[in-house]
């Protein structure tokens, strides 16, 4: 079996940077888990020095950090729009939507997981229209 040269160096350059960008996940895990370890001990020395409950700083800075991710992602997105190199469009209410949905399946898993909810039906259903309403309003405005 003959090799052509320009088979081997495309292979070789396709290998090369699959391992790059699964070098490139591998850190950015292990910087996303030193930025989490950052971020507690910071919040926990807030709550110290401030002498506020540590319940309130959980709930109030906390909160705003899990929504960081997707506010850059949706900043740097919308640059990449505004200098002209692709349309990412796409990615911002790609990236609001499955994070909303993420956020409440792990919530709503892990309650059921835990315990149970005891809901009357009518709330059962205003919620549920509601959820169901608002999901279809952002499927609609994601259309172009």
């Amino acid at each position: 079996m003959i090799i052509e040269p320009r088979t081997f160096i495309f292979e070789y350059k396709q290998n090369y940077y699959l391992m790059q960008e699964v070098f490139l996940i591998f850190f950015g895990l292990i910087g996303l888990w030193l930025g989490t370890e950052l971020v507690i001990k910071g919040a926990v020395n807030i709550a110290k020095y401030y002498k506020l409950s540590q319940v309130f700083v959980g709930l109030a800075i906390l909160s705003i950090g899990t929504d960081l991710p997707e506010i850059v992602i949706a900043i740097n997105a919308s640059l990449h729009n505004v200098i002209g190199n692709t349309d990412t469009s796409g990615i911002i209410i790609g990236n609001a939507i499955g994070s909303s949905f993420s956020q409440i399946s792990l919530v709503l898993g892990s309650v059921g997981l835990l315990g149970y909810l005891t809901l009357k039906k009518r709330h059962l259903y205003e919620d549920g229209v509601m959820l169901l309403g608002s999901v279809l309003l952002v499927m609609l405005l994601g259309f172009d």
